[in-house]
C-alpha cells in the first residue's frame, strides 16, 4: 500500500513540473509577440512616413519641402518611433511576464481547463496553505488539460498579424510607386537633414566646380552632368553680391557627351569675375542647390614716385612726379618706385605700344622689399627708332596669384630734335668764275637745346675735299641756341679750271653727346667758268651782300626792338624793385621773361626759348618766314606727340615742359650776359659798315644799287 502511495506522489510531482514548464513557455511566447508587434508598428510608421512624404514632396508641395519643414517632420517621426520602442521594446525587454497573465491566456485557449490553471497559479502565488488533496487534484486536472493545449496557438497574435499585413501592403505600394513614377524616390530627403534636391524627372547628378574660390578677374567654366529626361534647355542662373545682376540667365551648351552641359562665365565686359556671386542650375523640372563663388582679390601695385634725372648736356634740374605718367626727354634716367597691396615675391615692369598690352614689349625686373618696389629705367630708343608708349607693373604674390589687369600708365618721350639748318642764299645751282667769292647766308638753330657746330662740305668733280670748312665751332665761340651769319666761300685757293663742278652742302650738329644730332642742307652745284678780274669779283661780291642785307633787314629791326624792350624792362626793375617783386609774385611766368607779356608768342615756352636764343649768337639775326615755318612744324610735332594722353595729364606735362624750358632759358640768359658786350659791338658794326672778315678783302659794295645785282647765270 505504501508503494502505491509513493508512485502516486511521484506522478503528481511530475504534473507540477509540467505546469511550470508550460507557463514559462507561454510567458516567453507572449514577450516575443509583444516585442515583434512593437517592431512591426515602428516599421509601419516609417514606411508610411516615407511614402506620404514622397508623394507630397513630388506632387503637392511646389519645389518640395523646404529644409525647416523636413527637419520638423523627421524630428516628429523620430520622437514617435522612439517612444514606441521605449514603451514596447526597451522596458519589456528587462521585465518578465507575470505567471497569472500567462495562465489566464492558456485558460482562454481551452474550454476544458475552465479556470483551474488560473486558480492553481493564484493559490501558489498567494502562498496560502490548503488541503494537499485539493492541491494535487487541481494540479492533476491542469496538467492533463495542458497536455492537450498547444502553447503557440494559445498566444494572441491578431494585432501582430494585422500590423504585419498593413506593413506589407504599404511596402508594396511604395515599391510599385518607385517603379512606375517618373520621379525617383530619395531616402535622403525624408530620413536625413542633408541638403538634397527634390526628386524630378530630370536629375542633376553633379555640378562642377560647385562652391569655389577664384582670383579676381578669372573666368569660370561650369559643367553639369544630367540623367533622366534631358530637357531642351539647361541654364545657369547667377546673381552678384551687389545685386547688379540677379538671376541672370546663361544657356549651357551640350558637349560630346549628350548628358553633359557646360558654360563659361566671363564677367562684365569679358573682364572676368570681379565680385562674389552665387549660381544654380535649372534643367527641366530639376533645380540644383545654390553654389557660391568667392573672389579672392589679387595683388595690385601703383606707382608712388618717378624721379627724373636728365642727361648732363641738357643742364636741367632733377624733378619728381607722383602721377605715374611719364613725360621726359630722350635719354632721361627714371627711378620708378611703386607700392603693392600685399607682400609679393616678384614684380616686373612691362612696356608696350598698345594700352591693352596685346603685344608685349620690353620687361624690367624690379627690386622687391615686401611691398616696396623700385627699378631704374633709361629712356633709350629701340633699334627701329621708337619708344614704348605705355607701361604697367605686374606683381605676383607667394600663392602665385597675379594682377589680371594692372594699371596702365602712358609714356611720352620727347626726342632731342636735330638742328634746323637753312641756306638762305644761294638757293640754286650757279655758274661762277674760278676765282669767285660766293657769300653763303646761313641760319642754324637747335629747337631743343644748343648748337655745337656748323660746317661746309664740298667736293670737286665728285672728289670730296678734306678737311671741311668750319663756320661755327662752339668749343671756341661758346654754345649757342641760334646762329645766323654770312660766310664767304673763296674758290680761288681751290685752283679750279673752267668746266669743273663744285658740289657743296652744309651740316649742323647740336650738343648731344657723343657726336650730336645732325642735319644738312641739300647739295648745290657751282659750275666753274673762266676767271675774271679781281675788281669784277669784288663788285659781284658787293652786289650779293647788298641783296643778302636786304633779306636780313626785317630780322635786324626785330632784334633791335627786342633788345630795346629788354633794356627798358631791366631799367624798370632797377627803378621799381618793389613793383617788380609784386608783379613777379602775381605772375611767375612774366617774371621769367619780361618781354613775354608783350610778345604774341609769349604763351609758348618753346618760342620764348627761341627768342632768347636769337640774342645769343655772334651775329644775332632774326629768322625769316621759312625758318618760322620749320620751327612751327617742329612744335606741332611735339604737340601731336603728347595729345594722346588725358587732358589733366597733358596739362601737367605742359607745365613740366615749361619748367624745363625755363631752366634752359636761364642757361641761355646767363650765356647772353657773358657775351652781351661783344655781341652789342658786333651788331653796331653790322649796322654802320660792311662785314669785316679774316679772309681776303671783302671789297666794297655798291650801296646805291636798287636792282638785282647778281649777274651770274643760274642753272
Amino acid at each position: 500500500m505504501a508503494s502505491v502511495s509513493d508512485k502516486t506522489q511521484h506522478a503528481y510531482a511530475d504534473a507540477d513540473e509540467f505546469i511550470q514548464y508550460q507557463l514559462e513557455k507561454a510567458r516567453n511566447r507572449i514577450k516575443a509577440t509583444d516585442l515583434l508587434t512593437a517592431g512591426v508598428l515602428v516599421g509601419l510608421l516609417l514606411v508610411g512616413y516615407i511614402l506620404t512624404f514622397t508623394l507630397l514632396d513630388h506632387w503637392v508641395v511646389t519645389g518640395g519641402f523646404d529644409a525647416w519643414t523636413r527637419v520638423f517632420l523627421l524630428t516628429t517621426m523620430l520622437v514617435l518611433c522612439g517612444a514606441i520602442l521605449f514603451r514596447y521594446v526597451v522596458r519589456p525587454w528587462f521585465r518578465r511576464i507575470h505567471p497569472l497573465y500567462a495562465a489566464r491566456m492558456l485558460d482562454r485557449s481551452s474550454e476544458e481547463i475552465q479556470g483551474s490553471l488560473l486558480a492553481l497559479v493564484d493559490l501558489q502565488a498567494t502562498g496560502n496553505k490548503f488541503d494537499g488533496a485539493i492541491h494535487r487534484t487541481l494540479e492533476k486536472r491542469a496538467a492533463v488539460t495542458l497536455a492537450e493545449v498547444h502553447v503557440d496557438e494559445a498566444i494572441d497574435r491578431r494585432m501582430l498579424t494585422r500590423m504585419g499585413m498593413g506593413l506589407f501592403i504599404i511596402t508594396l505600394i511604395t515599391c510599385i510607386y518607385a517603379v512606375v513614377s517618373p520621379k525617383s524616390i530619395s531616402l535622403l530627403r525624408p530620413l536625413t537633414f542633408a541638403n538634397t534636391s527634390v526628386a524630378t524627372r530630370t536629375v542633376i547628378e553633379a555640378v562642377q566646380p560647385g562652391n569655389v574660390s577664384i582670383p579676381s578677374g578669372s573666368q569660370l567654366e561650369i559643367v553639369a552632368d544630367l540623367a533622366g529626361v534631358l530637357p531642351d534647355e539647361v541654364c545657369v542662373l547667377y546673381s552678384t553680391s551687389d545685386r547688379r545682376f540677379a538671376d541672370e540667365r546663361l544657356v549651357m551648351s551640350s558637349t560630346d557627351d549628350e548628358h553633359r552641359f557646360q558654360v563659361r562665365i566671363v564677367g562684365d565686359g569679358e573682364r572676368g569675375i570681379r565680385q562674389n556671386m552665387t549660381y544654380r542650375i535649372e534643367a527641366g523640372d530639376a533645380i540644383s542647390e545654390t553654389f557660391a563663388i568667392t573672389v579672392e582679390q589679387p595683388p595690385t601695385a601703383h606707382v608712388t614716385e618717378v624721379r627724373y634725372v636728365y642727361p648732363t648736356y641738357m643742364d636741367l634740374p632733377e624733378r619728381t612726379d607722383t602721377t605715374g605718367a611719364i613725360e621726359a626727354w630722350e635719354g632721361t634716367t627714371l627711378d620708378v618706385r611703386a607700392e603693392s597691396s600685399e607682400p609679393v615675391v616678384e614684380a616686373i615692369l612691362q612696356m608696350s605700344d598698345d594700352a591693352a598690352f596685346a603685344v608685349r614689349g620690353e620687361e624690367l625686373q624690379m627690386q622687391v622689399e615686401e611691398t616696396r618696389l623700385s627699378v631704374e629705367w633709361t629712356l633709350t630708343k629701340r633699334d627701329d627708332g621708337t619708344f614704348p608708349k605705355f607701361y604697367r607693373i605686374q606683381v605676383t604674390n607667394p600663392e602665385g596669384h597675379k594682377d589680371p589687369e594692372p594699371v596702365v600708365y602712358p609714356v611720352d618721350v620727347r626726342r632731342d630734335a636735330p638742328p634746323l639748318l637753312k641756306l638762305l642764299d644761294p638757293t640754286r645751282d650757279l655758274e661762277v668764275p674760278s676765282n669767285a667769292i660766293v657769300p653763303l647766308l646761313v641760319e642754324a638753330e637747335d629747337p631743343d637745346f644748343l648748337l655745337r657746330s656748323v660746317t661746309l662740305h664740298y667736293a670737286i668733280n665728285g672728289r670730296l675735299v678734306q678737311p671741311s670748312e668750319v663756320l661755327l665751332d662752339a668749343f671756341q665761340s661758346g654754345l649757342t641756341k641760334r646762329w645766323a651769319d654770312t660766310w664767304d666761300f673763296h674758290l680761288k685757293p681751290l685752283n679750279l679750271n673752267p668746266g669743273d663742278v663744285v658740289t657743296f652742302h652744309l651740316e649742323a650738329r647740336d650738343n648731344r653727346p657723343p657726336l650730336g644730332n645732325q642735319s644738312r642742307t641739300g647739295d648745290l652745284n657751282l659750275q666753274i667758268s673762266v676767271p675774271v678780274t679781281e675788281q669784277q669779283v669784288q663788285e659781284q661780291l658787293a652786289q650779293d651782300r647788298q641783296m643778302q642785307d636786304q633779306m636780313r633787314q626785317p630780322e635786324i629791326q626785330n632784334q633791335r626792338s627786342e633788345q630795346k624792350n629788354e633794356n627798358d624792362s631791366q631799367t624798370t626793375e632797377q627803378e621799381h624793385p618793389g613793383d617788380t617783386t609784386e608783379e613777379q609774385s602775381q605772375n611767375p611766368d612774366a617774371a621769367q621773361d619780361p618781354d613775354k607779356e608783350h610778345s604774341p608768342d609769349s604763351k609758348n615756352p618753346d618760342d620764348a626759348l627761341r627768342r632768347e636764343g636769337s640774342k645769343q649768337g655772334k651775329n644775332s639775326e632774326s629768322k625769316n618766314g621759312d625758318s618760322n615755318d620749320q620751327v612751327s612744324n617742329q612744335k606741332n610735332k611735339d604737340a601731336d606727340q603728347s595729345s594722346a594722353d588725358t587732358d589733366g595729364a597733358s596739362n601737367r606735362r605742359q607745365d613740366q615742359r615749361a619748367e624745363d624750358d625755363k631752366a634752359l632759358q636761364k642757361l641761355i640768359q646767363r650765356m647772353n650776359r657773358e657775351s652781351k658786350q661783344p655781341e652789342s659791338n658786333e651788331n653796331q658794326q653790322q649796322e654802320d659798315s660792311m662785314h669785316d672778315r679774316d679772309r681776303p678783302d671783302t671789297g666794297s659794295k655798291s650801296q646805291g644799287s636798287k636792282t638785282n645785282p647778281r649777274e651770274r647765270s643760274e642753272n
